[in-house]
């Protein structure tokens, strides 16, 4: 017996001490389980009863009387646990249920939950956008805060729907070296710091941490604030004003004279911007949406009707940046007016002023007398967001995201441990499983080890997982698309199908909140960004990313203080910590990926290789192991349990994973689960260390040995076996330039599962079946483009009419949005003899079709057969686009004639294209 268990209990700041049985006892329970998440509600004891006797009662109230309501059983009750005088644990109880025996005999069941710092509630459901300092990262939009962006915020080039390029200026793309069309800094997207993020959730949520990973780590992230195609601002329609002749004008103006408006009444001007002479002064660079009107009439000229101007004119040189001509009539009677407007943009600078004036369009040597009522002058609608100059809303911009989302996705992107602290209650130590697993140093436990009871040691083989997936959630942007589509996957997504186990089953899945992001070059330039766009160069809205800055480029970006266009150094942000990745480079995504980019070398250093794979390992390793046995723990062994620690028992060392019913106030043995440490398992027999100048990875063997590795193992780190060397590069061949400083297309486009290939050859081109293409556009990619794809499949003919799917290995052709191709179909058909594997019959035909993607809706117009000569009757082609309307599912039929059934028959079809975009 090692005391009296003492469990004392405070209701409406009223504390009592329960009286429990004579020699009864509370155990407790405590998981590891509990550090790998913060949404706990403590280690908890198993139920116990207590007798409702009259102290008791005096505290709770008569429970045991259904009709009392005194009592709130949905309020927890703050508890303190201890043995004699010792504290054992701080916490609260719940009462479960009621019971009565016999003749007025009732007890009440009771659960004791030791308190730990409830995280995930004090957060709760706050967003992003709510974190109470974002508002202090608010700053205004200079080419200043670009070269020097304020503290935790960057501006980084990521393609937004603005048709980035290096292209001639047109109005449909936007140039990012050109000087007479240069960007603005609303252009460029503001970047928030994931570690201020973080600390700042922590702070309101009135926590603190403790950890030198988060600090290190999470300085390097960048989130994206980018929630509309234009960079919002402070500013918006407030800047909105109304000016007008209140009390009417009258005026003679002669041929050509002008009449300056520069005493309208100003009804309202929410910005401030305009002046006492009626001068408006753009408080930022961006598009003004106005409009001019007018109530007048002439009552005094040599025409039916006269002519005259409304103008915008630019105070500071007298030019005129908008015009608009009125023809107003006479007004026989004096009391007919006429009524104009018209609605019109102006592209202004941050600080230009403009002010309205008429000007007369008459007969030279003839005045007109012009009368103008109420209604007449001029007024700013709205604006656009603002591209320069105003100040950028940090809230406004903020994705839709959860804080606790986010703090989930930090933990289950680094694997992640919470450890509560022991002197604080709000304050938290996390780590990475990686280092927290022995970094409290090694203890003995061989002689707590009870060998009266079971000692049972059993493989992880029940434990395990058929299939194992890690994963960010699709982001609905063009890139993104290309793989959920075409290759059924999230990017960057890495599942493990664990087939050597004919035991696992079920799916264990690390899903993020935050999307993966895929990166490209923007067209003409070997710039490589985000790209938040749909195929038409839409902007589509990304959510919630994380990105390192991987990198920096040159665009020509306008300062305001100049006034000039510069070329100035901007941001790059990528998944790659380096937008020219290498072997070493860290890699956002949980897998190795085909990346959409020209890079070095595909990065070893992936979220599962750096944080998750010994973690896999040590579960599905032949040599894991789970022991369940019972240990003499005192109360000093379980008030410091410290899964950091690897704890040494006979042989082997062995990490804890869950205390099962420690029995306060009693000396007895209790059961522990603990898994045996195998951190010296590789992945695989040989680790890549390195990349060498010609492609050539670098392993390492167990030995610290350098070695060119095995087949295995460079396929599973993502690289391509050659013969009997390991290629690093992307595909067959190294990416490079053509020495113009466009990139030359990356060789494997792949994005399906099953390692799906192109070859490319020009530039600007859209490329998603596999094959061989061409293409030289501008502009609009895939515009000038044709190509050559392989379809094939095989089937039987069993009757007349029958038809055979034609297909890229089960994928259908796949149009982008908005375009066109002109095809031309060869088509063999061979039957072969099973037996004899001999070709029995064969037949050649030609068809001519086009195949059409309006939007989303795939068409397509009657195939005409150009030849058609063989052994199966009448041989013709169809489309069918009704099963899938986004796609064109190709079928070959033979009708007519005799000698059916035609079994084994194998199709090879080649379709030269041409294609055209919108």
């Amino acid at each position: 017996m090692q005391g009296q268990v003492i469990l004392t209990v405070t209701r409406g700041g009223e504390s009592a001490i329960l009286e429990l049985y004579e020699g009864d006892n509370v155990a407790l329970n405590d998981r590891f389980s509990d550090i790998q998440t913060f949404e706990v509600v403590g280690g908890y004891s198993q139920s116990f009863r207590i007798p409702a006797v009259e102290k008791n009662q005096e505290f709770f109230g008569p429970l045991f009387n259904a009709n009392y309501t005194g009592y709130d059983f949905t309020t927890r009750l703050d508890a303190n646990l201890s043995v004699d005088t010792i504290p054992i644990a701080v916490g609260y109880i719940q009462i479960k249920r009621i019971y009565t025996k016999g003749n007025g005999w009732h007890e009440l069941e009771l659960v004791f939950y030791s308190s730990v710092p409830n995280l995930a509630g004090a957060i709760g459901d706050k967003k992003i956008k709510d974190l109470t300092d974002l508002p202090n990262l608010n700053h205004e939009m200079t080419h200043a805060n670009v070269v020097d962006s304020p503290a935790n915020t960057i501006w980084a080039l990521i393609e937004r729907g603005q048709k980035f390029t290096e292209a001639e200026y047109n109005s449909t793309v936007r140039p990012i070296m050109s000087v007479d069309a240069p960007l603005y800094v609303g252009d460029l997207t503001p970047h928030v710091n994931a570690l201020y993020l973080f600390e700042q959730i922590f702070a309101d949520a009135g926590f603190t941490f403790s950890s030198d990973f988060i600090n290190e780590q999470l300085v390097r992230y960048w989130m994206p604030f980018c929630n509309n195609r234009y960079v919002l601002t402070e500013e918006g329609t407030n800047q909105a004003f109304y000016l007008d002749y209140e009390d009417g004008l009258d005026i003679t103006l002669a041929p050509a004279a002008i009449k300056i408006n520069n005493d309208l009444t100003e009804f309202y001007d929410n910005g401030g911007n305009v002046g006492a002479t009626s001068i408006f002064t753009a408080p930022f660079t961006g598009q003004f949406n106005f409009r001019i009107f007018l109530k007048a009439r002439v009552t005094v000229g040599s025409l039916n009707s006269e002519y005259m101007t409304a103008r915008i004119v630019d105070t500071s040189d007298s030019s005129i940046i908008y015009s608009k001509t009125f023809q107003i009539y006479h007004s026989v009677s004096g009391l007919d007016w006429f009524n104009y407007s018209d609605d019109f943009s102006l592209n202004l600078l941050e600080g230009q002023t403009v002010q309205m004036n008429f000007f007369n369009n008459g007969i030279t040597g003839l005045n007109a007398t012009y009368n103008f009522d109420r209604g007449t002058g001029w007024q700013l609608i709205n604006t656009s967001e603002a591209w320069q100059g105003g100040v950028v809303n940090m809230p406004l911009n903020a994705p839709d995201y959860k804080q606790i989302d986010f703090v989930r996705d930090i933990l289950k992107m680094h694997n992640l441990v919470f450890i509560p602290s022991k002197t604080s209650p709000l304050q938290l130590d996390i780590e990475p499983f990686n280092t927290f697993l022995g970094s409290g140093g090694t203890i003995d436990w061989t002689d707590k080890l009870d060998l009266t009871n079971d000692v049972t040691i059993y493989p992880t083989t029940d434990e395990q997982k058929r299939n194992l997936l890690y994963t960010y959630a699709a982001g609905g942007e063009y890139l993104s698309d290309l793989f959920v589509k075409q290759g059924q996957r999230i990017y960057g997504n890495y599942l493990i199908d664990n087939t050597a186990n004919d035991f696992a089953q079920g799916d264990n899945t690390v899903q993020l909140e935050l999307k993966s992001t895929p990166c490209n070059e923007i067209p003409n330039t070997p710039v490589v960004v985000p790209k938040f766009i749909d195929q038409t160069g839409t902007f589509v809205l990304p959510f919630a990313r994380l990105l390192f800055k991987a990198g920096d480029t040159l665009v020509a970006l306008w300062n305001e203080a100049t006034p000039a266009a510069e070329f100035t150094s901007v941001f790059l942000v990528n998944h790659y910590s380096e937008v020219n990745a290498t072997l070493e480079s860290e890699d956002l995504n949980f897998a190795p990926e085909t990346p959409l980019q020209n890079i070095t070398a595909i990065p070893f250093n992936t979220l599962f290789n750096s944080y998750w794979r010994r973690y896999y390992n040590e579960l599905y390793s032949d040599q894991s192991r789970i022991m369940e046995a019972f240990f003499q723990l005192d109360i000093n062994d379980f008030m410091n349990i410290d899964y950091s620690k690897q704890i040494w028992i006979k042989d082997s060392y062995w990490r804890l994973i869950q205390v099962d019913n420690f029995v306060v106030g009693m000396d007895i043995s209790t059961k522990c689960t603990l898994a045996k440490i195998v951190s010296s398992v590789q992945d695989c027999t040989y680790t890549p260390i390195a990349v060498g100048t010609n492609g050539v990875v670098i392993f390492e063997d167990g030995n610290g040995d350098e070695s060119d590795g095995s087949q295995a193992c460079c396929e599973r780190y993502g690289y391509t076996w050659t013969g009997s060397l390991c290629s690093a590069f992307v595909g067959t061949g190294r990416p490079n330039t053509n020495g113009q400083g466009t990139p030359a297309p990356v060789v494997d486009f792949s994005v399906a599962g099953f390692n799906r290939s192109a070859i490319a050859v020009g530039q600007d081109m859209t490329i998603i079946q596999r094959g061989v293409h061409i293409g030289q556009s501008t502009n609009i990619s895939g515009r000038a483009q044709g190509g050559t794809i392989v379809l094939s499949g095989t089937g039987n003919y069993a009757a007349s009419g029958d038809k055979i799917v034609i297909s890229d290995q089960g994928a259908d052709v796949f149009l982008p949005s908005q375009s066109v191709w002109s095809c031309a179909l060869f088509v063999v058909i061979n039957q072969y003899d099973t037996r004899t594997n001999v070709i029995s019959r064969v037949h050649a035909a030609q068809f001519n079709f086009t195949l059409i993607k309006k939007n989303a809706t795939a068409q397509y117009s009657t195939p005409v057969i150009v030849y058609s000569d063989g052994d199966f009757n009448t041989v013709g082609v169809s489309i069918d686009v009704a099963t899938d309307t986004s796609l064109h599912k190709i079928r070959i039929g033979s009708t007519g004639g005799s000698g059916y059934p035609f079994n084994n028959c194998r199709i090879t079809a080649t379709m030269t294209y041409a294609q055209s975009r919108l």
